[in-house]
């Protein structure tokens, strides 16, 4: 069947996929927001992905740090994936179109690769290309714990043979059984066997601004800045160089006026823009013609002669809300994944600061507040929900700490037992006074909720508040169902009494 083929080309973590939910479109990207589903990975799933009914996404890293594919997904829509389609001819890659139009560029291998050596292979994939705007699954190197899900990327062949998500070969369209086969036929042995010396570069932005920041890079890959562009293109390309070029950036705006702008400016307006570099203060027009259209600050803290005058960030890869109460995120930073943080520690830079300071080894530069914000919004616009386990959020705890008070050995069967603070079980209704439970919290450590909280979340379980006269006594009482209590006795071992005499 065509969804067991799929299912096993594309093996992945087998606790989690991921879903896209499509919300608007503009311009070629597709706006809407991604969800881990804590549910297994089956091939059922890719059924559903096939019939055009729900979207599927793996995650390429498995429990053991391990995959068998790997993509480099090229976040640019100017790219011509018909043209790299031609450059693959009869070699070891494959470009796939993405669901807003870029382009999946896949490595696939015959046996399972650490997820760490994948990574520095779609690297030299990047560096070949010469990439500016890209994201590479897997994302990170290692998983943290066995809840870990890791980051999955949207899945080809979404609808099938009428799907807009489809491989191509030397400019041809795939259908997914031809798809299949060539993964069956060019799969790696071994990753080093990739060559990549046939690699064209296609975007050489990089050679001409070194370090710069992409939206300059991404604007001079396609050639002189133009009539409308000129005063300010130049003013930021003058950034860039007095960055590199402490001492000599004057003459290279010279250079850069020459060849990148278009037709270059004439002497009084260079002299006014050479006059706007000269000043103790400058920086990059990020809010203003012709960069703001490609701005990308999470990118350009990462760059070396980027928006940030303090140093280089580390590459912030992606960012997980757990859905928890309150939520929790993890963040992979240059492939390293960190948490759980608490909202705090992500939006405030000092605290996110220490974090990864505790974690990484790794202190990172200054970054002024309003850069910092930027920073997370670009990051949270990008945000994976994943569904929380219920045993790890506030409520979680909460019920599990409710059954505990309510069968285990601060309960009992005696109706004058709730005097000395006990749960009573009588007729399958389990009797209890609040202060009682909020007595065994606090021994718990579990602060988290307010008393009218707590009775709040009692009454959405269905407890009932009454009262009623104990020894004589008049006591207020909770009553709920009765959980199910452990009947069996654990099994004891066996002690070889001799080994010790």
């Amino acid at each position: 069947m065509l969804h067991e083929d799929f299912f096993k080309v594309f093996p992945g973590l087998t606790r989690a996929y991921g879903q896209f939910f499509i919300t608007e479109r503009k311009g070629p990207k597709l706006d809407g927001y991604g969800k881990t589903i804590r549910e297994n990975y089956v091939d059922t799933l890719w059924k559903e992905h096939l019939d055009g009914k729900t979207g599927l996404g793996v995650i390429p890293i498995n429990k053991e740090n391990k995959c068998k594919w790997g993509c480099l997904d090229v976040d640019d829509y100017s790219v011509d994936i018909e043209k790299i389609s031609k450059q693959f001819v009869k070699k070891n890659l494959i470009v796939c179109r993405s669901k807003s139009g870029g382009a999946h560029i896949f490595i696939f291998t015959k046996n399972f690769v650490s997820a760490s050596s994948m990574i520095n292979k779609l690297k030299e994939i990047v560096k070949a290309f010469g990439f500016v705007k890209y994201d590479l699954r897997p994302q990170q190197t290692k998983l943290i714990d066995e809840n870990d899900c890791g980051s999955w990327l949207n899945m080809p062949y979404f609808g099938g043979e009428s799907t807009d998500r489809y491989a191509l070969y030397d400019g041809q369209v795939l259908t997914p059984e031809h798809f299949i086969k060539w993964v069956e036929k060019f799969s790696l042995d071994a990753l080093e066997s990739l060559d990549l010396t046939f690699i064209k570069k296609l975007n050489k932005s990089n050679e001409i601004l070194p370090g710069g920041p992409p939206c300059l890079q991404d604007l001079l890959s396609k050639g002189a800045l133009g009539e409308g562009s000129r005063n300010n293109g130049l003013f930021n390309i003058g950034v860039y160089l007095r960055k590199k070029f402490p001492e000599e950036w004057q003459d290279k705006l010279e250079e850069y006026n020459d060849d990148y702008i278009d037709p270059p400016l004439k002497p009084r307006e260079f002299t006014t823009v050479l006059q706007s570099l000269d000043k103790k203060t400058y920086n990059y027009k990020c809010k203003d013609s012709p960069i703001n259209s490609v701005c990308n600050k999470t990118k350009c803290i990462t760059c070396e002669y980027g928006i940030n005058d303090d140093g280089t960030m580390p590459t912030l890869n992606s960012i997980t809300k757990i859905l928890t109460n309150p939520p929790q995120y993890f963040l992979t930073l240059s492939e390293k994944k960190i948490g759980p943080l608490s909202s705090k520690q992500i939006y405030n830079f000092l605290d996110f600061k220490q974090v990864v300071f505790e974690n990484l080894d790794m202190l990172l530069p200054k970054i002024n507040d309003k850069l910092w914000t930027e920073t997370v919004n670009d990051l949270m616009s990008r945000v994976i929900a994943v569904e929380a386990p219920k045993d790890s959020s506030n409520e979680g705890r909460l019920f599990d700490l409710l059954e505990r008070f309510c069968t285990g050995s601060t309960s009992s069967t005696e109706s004058e037992d709730l005097l000395r603070g006990k749960a009573i079980i009588q007729d399958n209704i389990t009797e209890f006074r609040i202060n009682d439970f909020m007595e065994f919290l606090d021994r718990h450590r579990f602060k988290e909720f307010k008393l009218h909280e707590i009775t709040a979340y009692l009454k959405n379980l269905g407890a009932t508040h009454s009262g009623k006269k104990i020894k004589g006594k008049f006591t207020n009482t909770w009553s709920i169902p009765s959980f199910q209590v452990q009947t069996e006795e654990f099994k004891q071992p066996n002690i070889n009494k001799e080994a010790y005499e």
